[in-house]
């Protein structure tokens, strides 16, 4: 599913306007960002956890001259699913 489709989705379910269906989606991932860029983790029960990580840095290969190159530190978005999605994603009821 796309943003559009998912928009579209959220104005038939809520019976809104498509523009204010955006803008409360909109509203939403923005929300998510705002926090995971301020360090805070993000819950949407019952679906997911959103983090972020600090990767270390390492060491990597260039595929074409096969030099082995270093990797800078960087951080990274980390999506966990939530133990009751996972479960109706594999067709169980908890």
């Amino acid at each position: 599913m796309k943003k559009a489709e998912l928009v579209k989705a959220v104005a038939k379910d809520a019976g809104i306007t498509i523009a204010e269906a955006a803008e409360a989606v909109n509203s939403v991932f923005d929300n998510i960002k705002k926090a995971l860029l301020s360090g805070d983790s993000y819950t949407v029960e019952r679906f997911a956890s959103f983090s972020v990580v600090q990767r270390a840095e390492r060491m990597g290969r260039n595929p074409q001259t096969n030099e082995q190159i270093k990797i800078a530190p960087q951080k990274a978005m980390k999506v966990k699913t939530a133990l009751a999605f996972k479960s109706e994603l594999n067709g169980k009821n908890i």
